[in-house]
């Protein structure tokens, strides 16, 4: 999500400098689960480090553009063009593309991935998981999960993490294919819920 600048943001306590530092350059965050109104829309802000986190919130009138993962999958909605090699999350990117668009689900990258790319500030580091965020609208097998899984781990270059999307939350790839009961990530807060409840 990108926005004017630091003016725009908003904090019950006062943030770090780094924050002040990260946003004037690079007016971003990444959208995080919180309820809202529709006035003010509760964003994170990522500084260089990866302890580097500050949750607040942006007016909504104060927004210049919302970038979903999905659009990501596509170089040419790149806002960082790379020159020199790709990072090793990157070129897993482009090589699991044409798999994972062939299965015709909504996907695409987030974490520091999806960062960089849709904001052009340098987030990867050469330890960088890949994140995955897969929308899943309707019921999904644990045994097609698992196929997915098998298949992407054969392919990319680095360690994947896959969030499932579901209508009411997101919830881990990984733990919905090893548990009967999962941790939803929802707007009101964490829930723990039965893994075929999630389409109910």
């Amino acid at each position: 999500m990108i926005f004017k600048g630091p003016g725009d943001l908003f904090t019950e306590i006062p943030f770090p400098q780094w924050v002040l530092e990260t946003v004037e350059t690079n007016p971003a965050g990444v959208m995080r689960r919180a309820e809202h109104g529709k006035d003010l829309i509760p964003i994170g802000i990522r500084g260089k480090e990866r302890g580097e986190r500050s949750a607040c919130w942006v007016n909504a009138d104060r927004v210049l553009e919302v970038i979903r993962p999905f659009r990501l999958t596509d170089p040419a909605n790149w806002k960082r063009k790379y020159i020199a090699d790709l990072p090793l999350t990157v070129q897993s990117l482009q090589i699991i593309t044409p798999f994972l668009n062939e299965t015709g689900y909504e996907w695409g990258p987030a974490g520091s991935t999806g960062f960089e790319l849709a904001t052009g500030y340098t987030s990867i580091k050469s330890s960088s998981d890949l994140d995955l965020v897969i929308y899943i609208d309707e019921f999904f097998p644990v045994e097609e999960a698992k196929c997915l899984l098998a298949r992407l781990e054969q392919q990319t270059l680095v360690p994947i993490d896959i969030q499932l999307q579901t209508p009411i939350g997101g919830v881990a790839l990984k733990e919905y294919i090893r548990s009967d009961e999962v941790l939803l990530k929802s707007s009101s807060g964490p829930l723990l819920l039965k893994g075929s409840s999630l389409w109910e």
